[in-house]
Order: structure tokens, then sequence, then C-alpha cells
């Protein structure tokens, strides 16, 4: 399903916390579409990169922030909101940005395609556009408070 469609067949609750997951393979890597925040948490970076796995996370809240996350073999190689760097240079003290994440212009209206360029060029995987809107096999995803029995530790770097 595309999402609009998931998302009219769940009972909604003003207060409820679901996330939904859209998944789709290119070559061998798997690309995960989430209309969450649940592939930003560390630890579900951590575990999904386990084995020697690679893991990329970019997410966009509504606030205008975002966190961009990668790992390795269960491993945070890195974390940041790109947001953060427009007042970089004013900031005490200044964000660390990855070594992966060097050189990258992160400009204001753009964060989100820079953040995918990014995830393309770290991943070696083209990110499509019309995946966004494209029919795919879709999955409710449970809270992090099921998954972890409290958020406190999934946070943790």
């Amino acid at each position: 399903m595309i999402f609009d469609e998931a998302a009219d067949g769940k009972p909604s609750h003003l207060y409820e916390d679901y996330a939904l997951l859209r998944v789709v393979t290119v070559d061998e890597r798997v690309i995960a579409i989430e209309w969450g925040y649940r592939g930003s948490i560390p630890e579900i970076a951590r575990r999904a990169s386990v084995n020697g796995g690679e893991f990329f996370s970019v997410q966009q809240a509504v606030n205008g922030h975002s966190r961009v996350i990668h790992t390795f073999a269960g491993r945070v190689d890195g974390m940041f909101d790109p947001a953060d760097l427009e007042d970089a240079p004013w900031v005490d003290p200044v964000p660390e940005i990855p070594s992966w994440a060097a050189g990258v212009a992160f400009r204001p209206g753009t964060l989100g395609a820079e953040s995918l360029a990014l995830m393309e060029h770290v991943m070696g995987v083209p990110v499509d556009p019309a995946l966004m809107g494209a029919p795919l096999c879709t999955a409710l995803l449970a809270s992090p408070d099921a998954l972890f029995g409290g958020l406190e530790g999934a946070w943790n770097l």
C-alpha cells in the first residue's frame, strides 16, 4: 500500500503511538520507508546492523529538526541533526560531524534532499523519489515502549 492507504485502513486515535513501515529491495539492499521515527532510535539502528550489517537513517520531524544516523556492525558510526549545522559557527560546542558526512553543504530549505543524497553516497543505493508514493509491502510497527520497556536506554549512543 501507499502510506495514505495504510493510514486510512488503520483505526486511529489522536494520542495513539504507531508507525508504518514500507519495504523494498534494491539489489542486495533493503530500503525501509517509515512513517514515524523508529529508524532514528540508536538501539534500532544498532540491532539492524548486527553481524556486519550496515544501516543508515534519515528522519525529518514536523518541527524542522531531523536526525541522520549511520551504524555498522552494531555500532553507531555517527549521528547528527543537519538543522543544527546552520548555527554551527555561533554555537558552543560546535556540533560534531561524522567523517562520512564531512564536506556536505547542508543548506536551509534543502536539508532533507542533502541528507538523502548523503545516504545514497554512503550506502551506494540510489533513492528513487517515486518510492515515496509507490505501493509497497507495508507493516504496522510496535511502539518503542513495547519494544524496549521505556525509551531511555534505546536513545543512548
